[in-house]
């Protein structure tokens, strides 16, 4: 942290910060700026358009428990960059965050969903509008995309070639995405669209198809997924999905398929969320030990609050044989709202 940060008094449940001196893990926002400056640039040197010859899977993840603060830093990316770093903006799109919890029961939903928070967007929806010829060339791609979805639907009702043709149209779905994309990036003369993906492990029962979804169809380079979420929950789903995989049919070795599926869960997560592109969210006790962070603009230091909470809590203690009470204070969702109650 380089200038002054201060937790607001008025501290309302919305991940909205409308001040960006409020922003606290600044660190974590100046890290996704290099990211996305390196995503622009490695599409000034693609070769082709071709996904076979340009996939790669460059996923950032953030890493952190409930109430860290990862949904504030979706939501917040596209003001902090306004304010720091404008000139991103100018060849960058940012969608709002999507959410996989709101989905029910269906693999390829999620890819749906993401389908809908493109067309949704507001800045595309007021340029179909004032340029409806390049809008023609979106609704086209769409009715691509629309087709290779179906086909996924259809497939185990139907036999013979049809099966075939809907196999052939399911293999040709990860380009019609890099088109879908590709027409919606043209339409608002941009490069790059990020794509922020809140809570991917939040429903458990389908955290592994949602990973599965990103994996197959977003590997476009015209698109930077930002997947935040508790990695260890991640790894628990993936081995656990692979371990029921390798005694489906047979339960021979059981503890060879335990270890087996660890290992598969390790490499699966290497290639979905490169280790290079994986942040984490501070701690909670870096705020309050940092010095730059006050409460109410040019209020006290947040760490001085802290120490008179201990000393409060505490009361005269010398802290040897285990008398020092530790504050249990253990996401910024439940400091700020410690301050609120205390302002």
């Amino acid at each position: 942290m380089n200038h002054p940060i201060y937790i607001p008094l008025e501290i309302t449940e919305s991940a909205v910060l409308k001040d960006t001196d409020t922003i606290l893990p600044i660190d974590v926002y100046k890290q996704l700026a290099g990211y996305i400056n390196d995503a622009l640039n490695n599409i000034k040197r693609l070769p082709s358009t071709e996904l076979d010859q340009i996939r790669n899977h460059g996923a950032v993840s953030i890493d952190g428990a409930r109430g860290t603060g990862k949904t504030s830093v979706l939501i917040n990316l596209k003001r902090y960059l306004n304010k720091n770093n404008e000139q991103l903006l100018e060849h960058c799109h940012i969608l709002k965050p999507i959410d996989p919890t709101m989905l029910e029961n269906g693999e390829s939903l999620f890819l749906h969903t993401i389908v809908a928070a493109v067309l949704h967007d507001n800045e595309i929806r007021q340029k179909q509008k004032d340029n409806p010829d390049e809008a023609r060339t979106l609704l086209y791609n769409l009715e691509r995309l629309s087709s290779g979805l179906e086909s996924i639907e259809r497939q185990s009702d139907i036999h013979g070639m049809d099966k075939v043709r809907a196999f052939y149209d399911n293999k040709s779905l990860a380009d019609c995405v890099q088109d879908f994309i590709k027409s919606a990036l043209q339409l608002l003369g941009k490069k790059l669209m990020v794509m922020p993906i809140d809570d991917v492990d939040a429903s458990l029962h389908l955290a592994f198809e949602n990973l599965e979804i990103i994996r197959r169809y977003l590997t476009t380079p015209l698109v930077l997924p930002i997947v935040s979420g508790d990695r260890t929950l991640y790894k628990e789903v993936t081995w656990r999905d692979f371990h029921g995989r390798l005694l489906r049919d047979s339960k021979y070795n059981k503890n060879d398929a335990y270890e087996t599926s660890l290992e598969l869960a390790n490499e699966y997560q290497r290639k979905v969320l490169p280790l290079p592109k994986r942040l984490t969210m501070p701690q909670v006790s870096d705020y309050w030990e940092s010095s730059e962070v006050t409460i109410g603009k040019n209020g006290i230091p947040l760490r001085n609050f802290i120490a008179w909470l201990t000393i409060f809590i505490g009361g005269p203690v010398n802290g040897l044989k285990g008398s020092e009470v530790k504050i249990p204070i253990h996401s910024m969702r439940s400091l700020a709202q410690l301050i609120a109650h205390c302002k």
